[in-house]
């Protein structure tokens, strides 16, 4: 027990819990660990003026506490002791009927006000200081412009250089680091070595610190091998027709479940829900997706928040992984963690938010067809060019070296389910809904048309493209981006796509080039009206108002990409060749 003005109140700084500590007065920083006599443990993870974000280490949930709630505490236990979590309580507030275990006040108040005490702090360890919290990292972004400008201030830690005028690759990257934070599902088409999978490898590596616990999954004679252990490669076979190849099944014979690569993989995201984790399916259509994905594909559209936690569906149902007599078969799982054990005993096996999902796939006689499901879910992007003046660059083996910094991973990570909570009116931008609206005219009374699901993505994707703008040291210096207003730009004398570079980053052709041309495929008069506003429309800049031509402007990577459907002639026309 902490008695008052005991010599344990005030140790040498060395003894505390709180990383980082100088001999200035402490203050609250992200990152600062505190645990109680149960070793549970948590972590300060976001904070702003009036509140503290602490995540629970041992189950992943975060809990939001008010700073003068947390100073209320260490003032108290400093004057009066520390007994227990519940004895406190009630000498802090008797006579209350609210159940103090509900908010935590049993577990997490105790352990940071005794840790910061245990530390040599006080409760002016809470207090809002402009001239401190103005260096810390600031709320994620996006209920407020602000925030977003405020959080692309502080970002000039990154490791990483784009050339956003000509190099396929940095573009891709950009495109690909902002679709995943849209949605956490992305299609990688293009020719046999091109560097598909090797872009998902980058950003693994991009996301993964050396030195930490997830650093390497396997060495070899002491030198590690090219896979940072938040990176997954599934080699998807021609003979899978159901999911049991993916995600496991239950055995029989064994009495127990019987995992796979996947799910062990996703039982290490659970421990680390801090780090980005990617998932590789290598050759996706070499078996038909609907089949053996069938289960995640349903899941990934549940994603919600529950609190500050997203859940989603069950991949599998609780069954399949437990055995007879209802006990969890952790060891079939894979599932060695704390963590991992105490998320799958709430809310099963789902989609972790730190997940995201590329599958390469390439288009020829021996791959299956995509089905609307599976384009409608995903964002497809194209490499197609193998640019030989940057040889050498373009095709280097990801490294450790390529880490981004911690920033960049938050940023992944932070992205929003609702384009409703990127706005204070919760409404979309009127660019965007004049946008949204032209495509709504053009692809009436086909089978492609726009809703809910593709608006919401439009939004999403934008300000995540924002922010990824923001992540990355560009060069030639910071590429203007258009947000959503190429239906209305006429009207305010601009162009919302690039005059100068097809290939620069535009939030509306970028969608238009993921989302929709995708899934537009049929006999050539009907794309043609689609495309040009006439049947026997040429496809050049002077499209018919009512067309996508028209729409874009006739400028961008999504008119280009219409050109090259056109050029390949024949009666059907099709994204894919």
């Amino acid at each position: 027990m902490m008695q008052p003005n005991s010599p344990e109140t005030n140790p040498s700084p060395e003894a505390g819990n709180i990383a980082n500590c100088t001999d200035a007065p402490l203050k609250v920083k992200i990152g600062d660990q505190f645990h109680n006599k149960k070793d549970n443990r948590f972590t300060i993870v976001d904070y702003d003026r009036l509140c503290v974000q602490l995540r629970d280490d041992n189950r992943g949930k975060i809990t939001t506490l008010s700073r003068q709630l947390l100073k209320e505490w260490i003032e108290h236990i400093r004057k009066h002791g520390f007994k227990n979590g519940r004895t406190t309580r009630n000498e802090i507030s008797p006579n209350s009927n609210i159940d103090p275990i509900e908010h935590g006040q049993e577990s997490i108040l105790p352990a940071i006000a005794v840790g910061v005490i245990e530390k040599g702090g006080d409760e002016s360890y809470f207090e809002w200081s402009p001239q401190h919290d103005s260096q810390a990292l600031p709320t994620p972004p996006g209920l407020h412009a602000a925030n977003r400008e405020k959080f692309a201030e502080s970002t000039t830690n990154s490791n990483v250089k784009l050339n956003l005028s000509g190099n396929e690759a940095d573009v891709s990257l950009l495109r690909l680091a902002a679709a995943l934070r849209t949605k956490p599902f992305a299609i990688l088409a293009g020719h046999s070595g091109t560097g598909k999978s090797r872009l998902v490898r980058k950003l693994a590596f991009m996301t993964c610190k050396a030195g930490g616990g997830f650093k390497a999954l396997l060495e070899k004679d002491g030198n590690e091998l090219a896979c940072p252990g938040n990176f997954c490669m599934v080699q998807v076979k021609p003979n899978w027709h159901d999911s049991t190849d993916l995600f496991g099944y239950y055995s029989e014979l064994s009495g127990g479940f019987k995992g796979t690569d996947f799910v062990r993989f996703l039982c290490r995201a659970y421990a680390y829900p801090e780090v980005p984790f990617f998932v590789c399916l290598d050759e996706m259509n070499l078996a038909p997706v609907e089949q053996y994905f069938a289960e995640y594909l349903s899941a990934i559209e549940s994603r919600r928040l529950v609190g500050s936690t997203m859940v989603t569906d069950r991949l599998l149902p609780d069954e399949a992984w437990k055995t007879k007599d209802g006990v969890s078969d952790f060891a079939g799982l894979g599932c060695e963690t704390t963590e991992a054990k105490a998320w799958l005993e709430e809310h099963g096996l789902t989609i972790p938010r730190n997940l995201f999902v590329v599958g390469t796939v390439n288009m020829d006689e021996t791959t299956n067809q995509f089905s609307r499901k599976v384009l409608d879910r995903a964002f497809t992007l194209e490499m197609t060019d193998a640019d030989f003046d940057h040889f050498g660059a373009e095709n280097a083996e990801p490294s450790f070296n390529d880490y981004a910094g911690d920033d960049f991973a938050k940023a992944l990570l932070n992205g929003r389910l609702q384009a409703s909570d990127l706005t204070p009116d919760h409404k979309l931008k009127k660019g965007q809904v004049d946008n949204l609206n032209a495509l709504k005219s053009v692809l009436k009374d086909t089978a492609f048309v726009v809703a809910y699901r593709f608006a919401n993505e439009y939004a999403l994707y934008e300000d995540s493209l924002e922010m990824m703008l923001a992540q990355f040291a560009t060069s030639p210096p910071a590429v203007s981006v258009a947000v959503g207003d190429a239906a209305s730009s006429e009207a305010e004398g601009k162009s919302s796509l690039s005059t100068q570079d097809a290939v620069k980053p535009d939030a509306f052709d970028d969608i238009v080039l993921m989302k929709l041309l995708p899934r537009i495929n049929g006999e050539d008069r009907l794309v043609l009206k689609i495309f040009t506003g006439k049947e026997d429309g040429k496809l050049d800049s002077a499209g018919k108002t009512n067309s996508l031509a028209g729409i874009l402007g006739g400028k961008g990577a999504s008119f280009e990409k219409m050109k090259e459907i056109v050029a390949r002639g024949g009666t059907y026309l099709s994204f894919w060749p």
